[in-house]
C-alpha cells in the first residue's frame, strides 16, 4: 500500500535521527555498550532506519531511482569530506550533527504532503530538540564523553592505573585523526604525555 510507504519516509528519517541520539546515550551511560562489539551492534539500529528510508524512497519513485541513487552518493561524498571538520567537535558533537541531518528529510517531506498536525509537530519537535541538544553540548551542558576503553594493551590505561604515578587526563581533543589525550602524573609534574586513540 503506497499510503503506508509514504508514512515510512518521515517515520524512518525521524527514527534514524532519534536512534543516533539514543545510541550515544547508551554508549556513554551504560557500561555494557562501552564494549566495541556491543557498541557495533547498537550502531546497527540507525543503519536499519537509514536503509528503510532509502528503500521507501526507491519504492515510491522507481522512475527517479537514478536521481535517488545519485543523491545518496553525493550525500556520502559530502559527508566523508565534512567528517574531517566535524570530528573536531568530538565524538558526541559530530554524532549529534549527523542526527540533525538525519531528521531533516522528515521536516522537508511534510511540506510536500498533507500530514496530520501531530506528525508535523513531532517532526519539527525532533529536529528542534536535536539542534538544542547540539548547541547545549557545545556550550558545556554535555551528554557526557565517550568513555576511554580500558585495556591491558593500552599504554594510556597502564599509565593511568600505575599505583605511584597518580596520573590523570588534563585535556582531550578530537580531530579526524582520532582523540588526543594529554596526561599528567603527580610524581613527575614537569612532564606531560600525549596519547592518540
Amino acid at each position: 500500500d503506497m499510503n503506508h510507504i509514504h508514512n515510512y519516509l518521515p517515520l524512518s528519517s525521524g527514527l534514524m535521527a532519534l536512534s543516533v541520539l539514543v545510541m550515544l546515550i547508551f554508549i556513554v551511560k551504560v557500561p555494557l555498550f562501552q564494549r566495541i562489539n556491543m557498541a557495533a551492534l547498537l550502531a546497527f539500529v540507525p543503519f536499519f532506519w537509514g536503509g528503510m528510508f532509502l528503500s521507501s524512497a526507491f519504492r515510491l519513485s522507481p522512475g527517479k531511482s537514478s536521481y535517488i541513487y545519485a543523491a545518496d552518493l553525493i550525500g556520502a561524498s559530502v559527508g566523508s569530506i565534512l567528517a574531517v571538520a566535524l570530528l573536531t567537535l568530538g565524538g558526541i558533537g559530530s554524532s549529534l550533527f549527523v542526527a540533525i541531518v538525519a531528521s531533516l528529510p522528515a521536516c522537508f517531506y511534510i511540506f510536500k504532503t498533507s500530514v496530520p498536525k501531530f506528525k508535523r509537530f513531532a517532526s519539527f519537535f525532533l529536529t528542534g530538540f536535536l539542534i538544542l541538544t547540539f548547541l547545549f553540548d557545545n556550550l558545556g551542558v554535555s551528554i557526557g564523553n565517550i568513555p576511554f576503553a580500558k585495556s591491558a594493551g593500552k599504554e594510556m590505561d597502564q599509565f593511568l592505573r600505575h599505583p605511584t604515578a597518580a596520573a590523570s587526563v588534563v585535556d582531550s581533543r578530537w580531530s579526524a585523526f582520532g582523540r588526543t589525550d594529554l596526561v599528567a602524573a603527580k610524581d613527575n609534574p614537569d612532564e606531560r604525555v600525549f596519547f592518540v586513540d
